[in-house]
């Protein structure tokens, strides 16, 4: 499972279950349509003391499309309810401490679904924080499931397997882990933060995975070609790999 940001890991103070919650927040639920989908948005505010927003993809009426939508509806939720219930331990910060949560749907058939989340939080720290999660959806023997990476590789491959592609291409673009602190796999939420295209898959690495801040988010894009000896053309990827 993919880490969330803590409102107290950011602002590195820790949780005083003596602080009382401050006052009523508003918490609201809105429709807007976007290009390719409908989304929706969660949202919970204090005046003077915070906002957060998530706003989530609403997909097609399908089997797929309907757990998907029920998965990125749960996540945005949860995200809204963490941040209001840590901002609610806080003392009134110097300005209002804010989130933001946006999918972008980067793939979608009805058997087959790839979305990335792109979330921000500024809660009065150093800088801002930009993260990155992604969920990927197939369908797997007639069922909906969220599929990770071992679920679109040949019988007997394991998902390390991937990792010299995507570290020489880190090298490549220079990440200090890789060049300098000599890092040469990646661990399991990494090797799970992909998303699909009709390309290949692109692996992203937010601020401070594989460098220093200013070094900002890599992406990895490796093509189906590069990627022909492990993902099996005839499992979840059926029609999308050539």
């Amino acid at each position: 499972m993919q880490s969330r940001p803590s409102i107290t890991k950011a602002t590195g103070r820790e949780y005083n279950a003596n602080m009382k919650p401050f006052g009523l927040t508003a918490l609201f639920v809105v429709a807007s349509i976007g290009v390719a989908n409908s989304f929706k948005t969660v949202a919970a505010s204090k005046p003077g003391f915070f906002t957060a927003k998530a706003t989530y993809a609403v997909l097609d009426s399908s089997i797929l499309g309907k757990f998907a939508t029920s998965t990125l509806e749960a996540e945005a939720k949860q995200a809204v309810a963490q941040f209001k219930r840590e901002s609610s331990a806080m003392d009134k910060p110097r300005y209002p401490y804010s989130y933001q949560q946006t999918n972008d749907v980067v793939y979608a058939s009805s058997t087959l679904i790839s979305v990335r989340t792109q979330i921000f939080w500024d809660t009065a720290g150093a800088h801002p924080n930009t993260n990155y999660t992604t969920l990927n959806f197939a369908m797997v023997k007639g069922k909906p499931k969220r599929i990770g990476l071992q679920d679109l590789l040949k019988e007997g491959v394991r998902g390390y397997w991937v990792d010299d592609l995507v570290i020489a291409s880190l090298r490549n673009q220079n990440a200090y882990s890789v060049v300098e602190d000599g890092v040469a796999g990646l661990n399991q939420q990494q090797r799970d933060r992909f998303t699909i295209n009709k390309r290949g898959l692109q692996f992203i690495f937010p601020p401070y995975d594989m460098g220093y801040y200013a070094q900002g988010t890599f992406d990895v894009e490796l093509t189906w070609s590069q990627l022909s000896p492990f993902v099996d053309p005839n499992g979840v990827l059926k029609g999308l790999v050539h």
